[in-house]
């Protein structure tokens, strides 16, 4: 059992309780497939960066490609920092 904060009160709850049993905000649990959904969709746009800017040989690819780039990388790592919470 670890120890969360409530995010209205502050106090230390159970990461397990349903609800805060001090102010009862509602504790929320981000579900692994919302993880996995994140996970799989940063991956692909990292795969499609390379791809976009490689295929799609104009300027526009010049400014899309980095940003599927940097998307895909805070996707991962977004959900590679919640998958510890299982």
């Amino acid at each position: 059992m670890a120890l969360i904060r409530c995010k209205d009160c502050g106090k230390e709850i159970s990461d397990k309780a349903e609800a805060c049993p001090y102010c009862g905000c509602p504790v929320i649990k981000e579900s692994k497939a919302k993880v996995t959904f994140n996970f799989a969709v940063g991956l692909a746009a990292i795969i499609a960066a390379p791809l976009i800017f490689l295929l799609w040989n104009n300027i526009a690819s010049l400014f899309l490609a980095p940003v599927f780039l940097i998307l895909g990388i805070i996707c991962v790592v977004d959900a590679s920092k919640n998958s510890k919470k299982f």
